[in-house]
């Protein structure tokens, strides 16, 4: 498994002489690996160690009880994560309260947005509270991403980012420091190579969206509503080979409005196939260094697009396809 994350302050934050607001955090279980990002809210004095304090307490809660088995239901993944995210809603005020009750201060100075999976592949266990957005990557079986549903009933993210040929955008957001390699022959694909076997395209799936436009307020982790609007669920995806959460600085870079595809606006956003498969592809190349996400979000499109703090993180399979 590569796992890999970045953050880096905002172009907003900078010019204020501010440091970045973000925070992430991702540890290793006998179980499986729990990844957790947060956005310490602007406004409040101590966002920056809200979110440290988030993404520790996540990581805590969501490693201290082992989720059901990679062979289990869905009603037991269902229950083991509401249950776990209750209690991480709890457990972040609690610690809070605790901070700040002899200070001069409130709670709600350490307000941050949240977002923690647990992967045990095949299976994704989310929680969050906030504006943050996650999404995962599939490798589909077969040349054209074969039929999209499997042998459970479910079925394929109907917001997967195929182009209309099956394979990824030529344009890439991140070149250059994400090369697409569209200057040399990639036989990668290409069956009439001797010694290669067609490599099934990577396709990305927006599982958790940012907060639509002018709807009601987010609840964060001191929100004294918290425990009840904690939103959690779980995906099942036999072909899962990444998982990617980021805070709603990356929203401009790794989405695309839907009048791209030619929808109406109430379709929502749309992950972008020119930002996430090129970089999962750029991080695989680097042995999981992280370097080429640090300079994605460090670069001249970055600061273009937005002038808010930048946090991605991520875990991928390696190159062989295996999570190990």
């Amino acid at each position: 498994m590569i796992v890999a994350g970045a953050s880096v302050a905002g172009a907003a934050h900078r010019d204020a002489g501010r440091g970045g607001e973000d925070a992430f955090r991702a540890v290793r279980t006998g179980h499986g690996a729990v990844l957790a990002v947060a956005d310490g809210v602007g406004s409040r004095p101590r966002a920056a160690l809200g979110a440290h304090l988030a993404v520790d307490t996540a990581c805590r809660v969501l490693a201290a009880v082992p989720p059901p088995g990679r062979d289990a239901g869905a009603p037991e993944w269902t229950a083991w994560t509401a249950e776990r995210g209750a209690f991480l809603a709890g457990r972040c005020s609690r610690w809070a309260r605790a901070l700040t009750g002899n200070e001069d201060g409130e709670p709600d100075d350490l307000a941050a947005a949240l977002l923690v999976a647990f992967l045990r592949p095949p299976w994704v266990a989310f929680v969050s509270l906030g504006d943050c957005f996650a999404a995962v990557l599939t490798r589909a079986n077969g040349r054209d991403g074969g039929s999209g549903s499997d042998d459970r009933g479910g079925s394929r993210s109907p917001d997967a980012t195929d182009t209309p040929d099956g394979t990824d955008s030529p344009e890439s957001l991140t070149a250059p420091t994400v090369p697409n390699d569209s200057d040399r022959e990639d036989n990668s694909d290409r069956k009439d190579v001797p010694g290669r076997t067609a490599t099934p395209v990577e396709r990305c799936h927006l599982v958790l969206p940012p907060p639509e436009p002018g709807g009601p307020p987010p609840a964060y982790t001191t929100s004294p509503s918290a425990r009840l609007r904690v939103r959690t669920f779980t995906v099942w995806e036999p072909e899962l080979s990444g998982v990617v959460l980021a805070t709603d600085g990356c929203a401009p870079l790794a989405l695309d409005h839907p009048s791209v595809r030619g929808l109406p606006d109430a379709a929502g956003p749309l992950p972008s196939p020119r930002f996430l498969p090129p970089l999962a592809a750029a991080l695989r190349r680097g042995g999981g260094s992280a370097e080429p996400l640090h300079a994605v979000l460090s670069g001249t499109a970055a600061a273009e697009r937005t002038g808010d703090d930048l946090t991605l993180l991520c875990a991928l399979t390696e190159g062989d396809g295996r999570w190990g």
